[in-house]
């Protein structure tokens, strides 16, 4: 979705029926069906796949049943019956679908259907074979289909980031075969995401956006019908797992508390769910909880009784709606007989609700019975309240770290994880309190020397790991947010001076196309000041998630056939369209073309040092060297050239035949407006040609522009002419005339056409919509989106792919920094507004506030409980919007427009606010105005 959506704190529960046979769907109010609200309560299902000898099978998994054994001289083995398995199974799998139906479940979370890995090897189940893959998958999705339940996958790998490749292309299959089936309710593409990830830097997170952002677009490739999703672990995940900062639907949280005390284990779990009703702005379940509970005479530090997972079952799922969660999900529906992962023998055996399966018996434990009114739960926000034990969950006491943690603008961070580990005894965490301090205090149970490491994030913002002085309190840990303003970060060199090993200079030019035919952005870096004779073509590398140097000239001038001699004016575009982009290139009297073969740029033609000699086509070109673009002008074939002989010659349109020549198409035979020669229209823009294809047909138009004052024209070729499409008349009809001499072309979005981005001290991305140009997103007023600084205009921007079928990013140079960023197209919701008074220590606020914009006037000042607003401007007196946004700037309330006479006087109660600074912004059809007031305690 492009726009915000605001969050609403109540769920209204429809009386009518879901329509089984349609998609779900997502948005920050929650998951509806065929346009009927849905409220997913789930439970986890784990499946086999056996071999009775000759065939495959799906069965209920084997450690569902207290007996099993192999059959004697064949390949499957017997649980649920020792004669007929494969029929018996069949008969216990519809069996259990319709016990998890009854209990009031409308939804299964299959587990064991995901691939295995071998090494870097990709093995899909059961034996490495799609068709008896999707055999018994379809199989098993026909079962809950007749159960009327919808189905989530988990088709996540282990240490997918090691197959990247691989799993890209298992999950292409697996969404080109359910695109259509109304059955699946998600993927589930990753779970559980920290147990199997060593953090390495702080750049992981970016690193991961990559590779997560990779695998939703393998699927998107084939399935736009339905919903992905991860599931991180703790909060702590957020240090490199962060669900802000991927392209997923909604975010599946998986939080136990390992307690046999009920309490103990409620308040664990509440303070996660707190956390994360505070801090994840888009929407997210419960996709994993649970309690282990038995009656048996069973011992385990972390396995209580059966009456108390039922009381944990009811609390933590109602804590969960209250939070904000749109969805509940339970692990798992029977007892299991597994061992855990840190050798418990009894904990990981009794989450189920019901019994293991034993000669046909089918008992359920009471916990059974808790789900059955979880439909008619009403959420109410004033319930989801901080635990005392929020900061300090495990109460450790033998030492505690302070400090600090606030953005790039000085300003606190509220819920911020800080997370440290020690050597030999485990890890320990806290949040930064919501005061407007961003203050910490972390408990351990080791002395702070045992530190070895601090890692310090939150969702949405960069990662800082700190590795020395550990037991120093007092220091403050910079965060910068990394998905504001609609764009995520992606990339950076993390020496903040080189790209694929080279250090970025002043005098480089860069180029990029898809040389290599991969479907990805290549960039060619030529030194143009001094020495050496240095030029290097960088790829991005999707297993690494980094540039690395795919081809080097090794200083060597006559490498790859002279190309480094015609660095300073090189062409990039597809002229012959055989899917690979070529360069042609000018110095002086020569003209030559390069192709990317076999490792090595080779020359393709040349005019020899001619002009106008019919014996070299690119002679012809020569004259026109001063201005030359490509882009493909008539939708036929590869790339044209678009070249002007500046100041007073002609502007040509060249192509590139099927003939393998070179020929001249159309030109404005040095004309200026006349009606004979189309062309001669475009003649007054020849100071700044723009190509792109803005309408989305396939084929580049050409927005001229005549600087600095002139029209900005829009020109396509029609019919055999070139016609005047859309243009500002010399007026800012659309606001782009303040950017024209920053904007940058590329499909960020995932639509079929490109946008232009105005980059000057704040930015803008304008779409061409219905024959206009229209403003489509803003940094509303700011130099920032995501953590690059627009300011000042001169940085290098490049519209990049770094995946065959993710969208364009865009790559952004200032000196020696570089970074990439990806358009945001996922919802964004407002996290819960603070509706209970704050336990942390006081505001530091002073009392005394400075007036932004006295358009705005709010009195008093800092206020209490009630905040008048008097707006004194004009402009409000047309169409407006008015938000209020915390000093994370996150939404946290949205005044309705009233009517026009109680336009200028609004009161806004703050009860419901936590202390602290908050930002009154009003957004009219022109501008946006902005002014400051503190929340007191």
């Amino acid at each position: 979705m492009k726009r915000k959506i605001f969050f609403s704190l109540f769920w209204v529960v429809t009386s009518c029926s879901i329509g089984f046979s349609q998609y779900v769907s997502v948005n920050c109010d929650g998951f509806s069906v065929n346009g009927s609200s849905f409220r997913p309560l789930i439970v986890s299902y784990c499946v086999d796949f056996y071999f009775n000898g000759s065939s495959w099978y799906v069965s209920p998994n084997g450690n569902y049943s207290t007996t099993w054994g192999y059959p004697y001289n064949q390949d499957g083995r017997f649980c649920f019956s020792t004669t007929t398995d494969q029929s018996t199974s069949s008969s216990v799998l519809n069996s259990d679908l319709t016990l998890i139906k009854n209990m009031g479940f409308n939804t299964v979370r299959i587990h064991g259907i995901g691939p295995n890995t071998s090494g870097t090897s990709l093995l899909v189940k059961p034996n490495n074979n799609y068709s008896t893959y999707f055999s018994l998958l379809d199989d098993l999705l026909s079962r809950i289909a007749a159960a009327q339940l919808k189905a989530i996958l988990l088709i996540g790998a282990p240490q997918a980031w090691n197959i990247h490749d691989s799993y890209k292309t298992f999950l292409e299959n697996v969404a080109n075969h359910y695109k259509n089936n109304t059955t699946v309710f998600a993927y589930s593409i990753m779970a559980e995401l920290n147990s199997s990830w060593s953090l390495g830097s702080p750049n992981d997170k970016m690193k991961i956006s990559n590779w997560v952002t990779e695998w939703c677009d393998a699927i998107k490739k084939y399935d736009n019908n339905h919903l992905i999703y991860v599931g991180p672990m703790l909060p702590q995940t957020c240090v490199a797992w962060d669900p802000l900062v991927m392209p997923i639907d909604f975010v599946g949280m998986h939080y136990y508390a390992w307690s046999e005390n009920l309490t103990t284990s409620q308040d664990i779990v509440a303070s996660y769910l707190y956390w994360t009703g505070k801090s994840i702005s888009m929407p997210w379940i419960i996709d994993e909880t649970g309690f282990s509970g038995t009656s048996q005479p069973e011992t385990s530090p972390k396995t209580g009784s059966e009456a108390d997972q039922s009381s944990y079952s009811t609390h933590i799922s109602t804590r969960t709606l209250d939070c904000g969660g749109k969805g509940f999900s339970w692990w798992q529906f029977r007892d299991i007989n597994w061992v855990a992962s840190d050798g418990d023998t009894c904990y990981e055996k009794f989450f189920g609700t019901y019994r293991r399966w034993w000669n046909g018996s089918n008992t359920s434990k009471s916990v059974s019975t808790t789900f059955s009114g979880f439909q008619s739960i009403t959420p109410s926000s004033s319930r989801c309240t901080k635990p005392s034990s929020y900061y300090n969950m495990y109460n450790y006491s033998t030492d505690r770290l302070t400090g600090y943690v606030k953005d790039n603008n000085n300003q606190p961070i509220a819920n911020a994880v800080v997370w440290a580990m020690a050597y030999g005894t485990g890890s320990y965490i806290t949040y930064s309190k919501s005061d407007g301090s961003g203050y910490f205090e972390l408990n351990t149970g080791t002395p702070l020397s045992n530190l070895n490491v601090i890692w310090i994030s939150a969702p949405g913002y960069s990662t800082v790991q700190d590795l020395s002085n550990l037991s120093t309190s007092g220091k403050t840990y910079t965060l910068r947010l990394i998905n504001s303003k609609g764009w995520t970060k992606k990339w950076q060199n993390s020496n903040g001076y080189s790209l694929g090993s080279w250090t970025i200079s002043s005098t480089d030019k860069f180029y990029k196309g898809d040389f290599n035919g991969d479907g990805k952005s290549e960039i060619l870096r030529c030194q143009t000041g001094g020495s050496p004779d240095r030029i290097i073509m960088l790829s991005f590398n999707n297993n690494t998630a980094d540039w690395q140097i795919e081809w080097n000239n090794n200083l060597d001038p006559n490498r790859g056939d002279g190309i480094y001699y015609m660095r300073n004016n090189l062409v990039v575009g597809d002229f012959d369209g055989d899917g690979k982009d070529d360069i042609i290139g000018f110095n002086g009297n020569d003209v030559k073309t390069f192709k990317y073969q076999s490792g090595n740029w080779t020359l393709w033609e040349t005019n020899n040092g001619q002009i106008n000699n019919p014996q070299y086509p690119l002679s012809y070109i020569q004259p026109y060297q001063d201005y030359v673009l490509s882009g493909n002008f008539d939708g036929v074939g590869g790339d044209d050239l678009l070249a002007s002989d500046l100041p007073s010659g002609y502007t040509t349109w060249f192509k590139y035949t099927s003939g393998n020549s070179w020929q001249w198409v159309n030109s404005d035979y040095g004309y200026t407006n006349n009606p004979t020669y189309s062309m001669s229209y475009m003649r007054p823009y020849r100071d700044q040609f723009i190509v792109g294809d803005f309408d989305g047909d396939g084929q580049d138009e050409v927005l001229g522009n005549d600087l600095p004052n002139g029209w900005m024209t829009m020109f396509k070729y029609e019919n055999g002419t070139w016609n005047w499409k859309w243009s500002d008349g010399g007026n800012d009809n659309c606001g782009m005339r303040g950017f024209r001499s920053n904007l940058v072309v590329g499909n960020f979005d995932r639509d079929n056409s490109d946008e232009l981005l105005g980059l000057n001290s704040t930015g803008v991305k304008f779409d061409y919509i219905s024959n206009q140009f229209s403003i489509t997103w803003t940094t509303t007023g700011s130099n920032y989106f995501s953590d690059w600084d627009i300011y000042p205009p001169t940085n290098l921007y490049l519209s990049i792919k770094t995946n065959q079928n993710s969208t364009q990013q865009l790559l952004c140079i200032k000196g020696t920094l570089a970074a990439s960023y990806s358009f945001n197209t996922t919802t964004e919701c407002t996290p819960l507004p603070p509706l209970v008074s704050s336990t942390d220590s006081e505001s530091k606020e002073k009392d005394k506030v400075t007036d932004l914009n006295p358009e705005i006037q709010l009195f008093p000042n800092p206020a209490l409980k009630e905040l008048s607003i008097i707006l004194t401007s004009s402009e409000f007196e047309t169409n407006w919007k008015m938000y209020i946004y915390n000093i994370q700037g996150q939404n946290v309330k949205s005044i309705e427009v009233p009517d026009f006479n109680q336009r200028t006087y609004l009161k806004v109660n703050l009860e419901d606010f936590e202390p602290g600074v908050y930002f009154v912004k009003v957004f009219t059809e022109k501008e946006t105005i902005t002014n400051k007031f503190i929340k007191s305690k």
